[in-house]
């Protein structure tokens, strides 16, 4: 016999439904978040795995497969990636997290995240004491303080887990784990050390990040990612004599240095001595005037750098820098190296010179290269340049062709803008988030937070292979573009 449910019946299971219904998330098999991840706030102990509260999400250990998970972050529905404080029920097996703009649940039996929870959810410490334990060299517990070499870093949660292991919740270090077998304990840190990503290089098997201070966090160092062994490495500036600038705005490594851009002049980094050095404009030279700089382009035996008031050149054989003179007029937004020539995209336009030489001169007679330009690429002979007003790509194969032109109405009203290229595809980072068009076709589609960006604000993009790397006010991001259906096509 077919069964009737009473209509109030029905209503409650459609409410259950909707307010259950998972945040769609972003893909995961195409992008990797990397946030930075080593202010500890709290943590919970779930059936399988160990939940950590972040400034840049939450962290997950699986304990069986001993291995760290896929964070949750504001890409998955997090409405904040400032955590203040989780809570782990067992009955249900959902994960309740406060943020610091909103709560949400994560349901760990269907790995999904649910918005809203337990508003009232405060902050606990699992204990009162911490078990004597071994801290790395340099480092020792002085009650709910852990004294470092250049600075301390205060315990905000403690958790000694079913198996015996103690994990300890610190403000900048990152979570303290020790087996209490033996008592040595480990710090394991994980993301950028700055949020607002602002430059990223790649260099081999190495990702070079650095940033600028915004939204209520500092830029107080340098990131080196080692993608093989998954490990981060920190160069603060108060840590480090000669690093005296880390407000960054462009990276460029070649065989023996990495050298940054900074607000304070130029920074470089000698690999093999693993020594730093900074090159500042100072007051009463050529250079004085210059500001601060903007973007960099490493060539034969010059390091050619651009600022906001002109052009200035170090000369490596003579490690001495000087401006260049008549080009205090230009403010140099971006530089580039091709094949035959260094490219400058500056607000009076596009100019070049040939890599051999130092004369820069206008890069053609068309007036589109004439105009404001935001930002450049440039592979082999193939140069791409993004101009706001109006948006167009400005795409060059080959020294002396005409330059092709293509609209892109949704990237309007720009101040600034990131752009990487290869072959018949390029991308633009924008205020809005990205902008991914065929060269070929001139079909473009455009990406946001909604399809998987951290932040729609992206300051910095970089093409490797299949991948995107995007910086963002929130963090890094690895896009596997070559597998997203969304890609526009021929």
């Amino acid at each position: 016999m077919k069964r009737h449910h009473p209509q109030w019946l029905c209503a409650l299971q459609m409410t259950w439904l909707c307010t259950a219904a998972p945040v769609s998330g972003f893909d995961f098999e195409i992008w990797t978040h990397y946030t930075n991840q080593n202010v500890v706030s709290s943590i919970a102990e779930g059936e399988d795995e160990i939940f950590f509260g972040t400034t840049g999400g939450v962290r997950r250990y699986h304990r069986f497969r001993d291995t760290w998970l896929r964070p949750i972050t504001s890409a998955d529905g997090l409405p904040d990636n400032r955590v203040e404080a989780l809570k782990f029920i067992p009955s249900t097996g959902d994960l309740n997290i406060r943020t610091q703009t909103g709560t949400a649940r994560w349901m760990s039996r269907l790995g999904a995240l649910t918005p809203g929870g337990v508003n009232a959810l405060a902050p606990t410490s699992n204990i009162s004491r911490i078990p004597s334990v071994i801290p790395p060299f340099g480092y020792y517990v002085n009650g709910n303080v852990i004294r470092g070499p250049h600075r301390d870093y205060r315990i905000t949660d403690a958790l000694v887990d079913s198996w015996n292991i103690l994990w300890i919740a610190t403000e900048g270090l990152g979570i303290g784990r020790a087996d209490l077998s033996f008592n040595e304990m480990a710090f394991i840190q994980s993301g950028p050390i700055v949020q607002n990503v602002t430059a990223i290089e790649i260099d081999g098997k190495s990702i070079w990040v650095g940033g600028r201070d915004g939204f209520g966090v500092y830029a107080r160092g340098i990131s080196q990612f080692d993608r093989e062994k998954d490990t981060w490495v920190y160069y603060e500036q108060n840590a480090i004599p000669r690093l005296d600038g880390t407000q960054v705005n462009d990276i460029v490594a070649d065989s023996s240095n990495v050298w940054f851009a900074t607000k304070l002049g130029v920074v470089r980094y000698g690999k093999e001595i693993e020594a730093w050095d900074t090159y500042q404009f100072r007051t009463g030279s050529d250079t004085g005037r210059l500001g601060e700089a903007t973007s960099l382009a490493r060539v034969e035996s010059r390091l050619w750098i651009g600022t906001d008031r002109g052009l200035a050149v170090l000369d490596l054989q003579s490690d001495s820098i000087r401006s260049v003179g008549g080009s205090e007029i230009f403010r140099i937004r971006e530089l580039a190296v091709g094949q035959h020539f260094v490219w400058a995209a500056t607000q009076k336009g596009l100019f070049r010179t040939s890599i051999d030489e130092t004369t820069w001169q206008e890069a053609s007679t068309d007036p589109v290269t004439r105009q404001p330009i935001l930002a450049l690429d440039v592979s082999g002979d193939t140069t791409w340049a993004f101009a706001a007003h109006p948006p167009v790509l400005l795409i060059s194969t080959g020294h002396g062709s005409s330059w092709r032109v293509l609209e892109i109405p949704e990237a309007g009203g720009q101040t600034s803008a990131s752009l990487t290229a290869s072959g018949e595809r390029a991308w633009i980072g924008i205020d809005s988030g990205t902008i991914r068009i065929n060269t070929k076709s001139g079909k473009f589609t455009s990406m946001s937070t909604i399809d998987g960006l951290l932040d729609d604000q992206v300051t910095e993009i970089q093409l490797e292979g299949p991948d995107i790397w995007v910086g963002t006010r929130k963090g890094l991001s690895r896009y596997h573009w070559l597998d997203d259906f969304n890609d526009p096509k021929d």
